[in-house]
């Protein structure tokens, strides 16, 4: 990763060095103290920032210390180039932090270590970045800096990607990582629902609408979850009745041949029987059986059409729900779906 860097034209400046995330935290807050209240403002949105990749916690209310921190710096801003300037560190600032929320997704969950690297140290260049043109804003106001951020600094991924990863235990890792896996959606349902309603703070953002629209069909399918599931339940029920319209026939078939079996067994048991007394006695009654066998299998046909009804029936019942739960699901998926795009879109410039 290239050295990020802010050389001011004035020959007599302060070189500054990065040269880790602590350091990086030390020197935004000392520049806090003589930097403008705009500024000031600005410089802790982006140390929430840094403070999240140090951290591997993520609660609501970090969002809200962002948003109010670039609240604060756009209505300190004194010309409307510096509160242009601020909102967009905004929206990098929040899209720099969604990237790392998604280094450390892939990291945990999807157990891809190399590419959660790569997320991670690209996640880290926006970083430096931000911090190097939010001092440049600091420069400009008459201050002599050359700040440089080590390209070293976020090449060492596990000291902070870690932090999520030493938790997983192998005997109940996918329980874990399907509980991280709807934490870090709901953190972006809980963002993207916070800049819906502070859109005047970070106002028209091409970043911020490509950010929504990245996540808008994933967000979808983890709001709708439930419906799905039910969808995807019944959906079987009713192929698994579908194979029942040959199987019900055939067991019925099958059961029939058991019991005409079992009967001619006991026919000829009979017979044999009827054949000893007769050696002993010429009153032996003959026993008929004319037409038994197509008498029986008459009856089983008619229990597999009864079979056959009673099933397709159920099939009718099932479908009928189905068709329904179905509806319910693309209703509420596009729902959702047009409720992110149409956050994606108001976002557009």
């Amino acid at each position: 990763m290239e050295s990020q860097k802010i050389n001011p034209s004035n020959t007599n400046v302060q070189r500054i060095e990065i040269k880790s995330l602590e350091q990086m935290e030390s020197f935004l807050e000392n520049l806090k103290a003589t930097a403008s209240d705009s500024l000031s403002a600005a410089l802790s949105a982006q140390l929430q920032v840094i403070r999240y990749v140090s951290s591997a916690q993520l609660v609501g209310a970090t969002f809200d210390t962002l948003f109010q921190n670039l609240k604060k710096a756009k209505e300190y801003a004194t010309t409307p180039k510096e509160r242009d300037a601020i909102m967009e560190r905004g929206s990098l600032m929040i899209q720099n932090y969604v990237f790392f929320m998604r280094a450390r997704l892939v990291y945990a969950i999807e157990d891809n270590k190399e590419e959660g690297r790569k997320l991670f140290e690209e996640a880290g260049k926006q970083l430096s970045k931000n911090v190097v043109e939010i001092v440049a804003m600091y420069a400009t106001g008459g201050a002599s800096l050359s700040v440089t951020v080590s390209k070293n600094l976020f090449q060492n991924a596990e000291q902070y990607l870690s932090l999520v990863n030493k938790f997983l235990n192998w005997w109940n890792k996918e329980q874990i990582n399907a509980e991280k896996q709807q934490e870090f959606y709901k953190s972006i349902e809980l963002l993207i629902s916070k800049l819906n309603k502070r859109k005047d703070i970070i106002g028209q953002s091409n970043l911020i609408a490509g950010l929504v629209e990245n996540y808008a069909e994933d967000l979808t399918g983890f709001a709708t979850a439930e419906y799905y599931a039910v969808y995807v339940d019944v959906f079987n029920k009713k192929e698994k009745i579908l194979k029942q319209f040959w199987t019900a026939p055939l067991g019925v078939l099958s059961i029939s041949i058991v019991f005409l079996c079992i009967r001619w067994f006991w026919h000829l048991m009979q017979d044999v029987g009827a054949g000893m007394m007769s050696w002993f006695s010429d009153d032996v009654e003959k026993i008929t059986r004319d037409g038994w066998v197509a008498t029986h299998f008459m009856w089983t046909s008619g229990y597999i059409v009864i079979a056959v009804l009673i099933v397709f029936i159920i099939f009718l019942v099932r479908r009928r729900n189905f068709k329904t739960v179905e509806k319910a699901y693309v209703e509420r998926y596009n729902e959702v779906r047009d409720y992110y795009r149409s956050i994606a879109e108001s976002f557009e410039e």
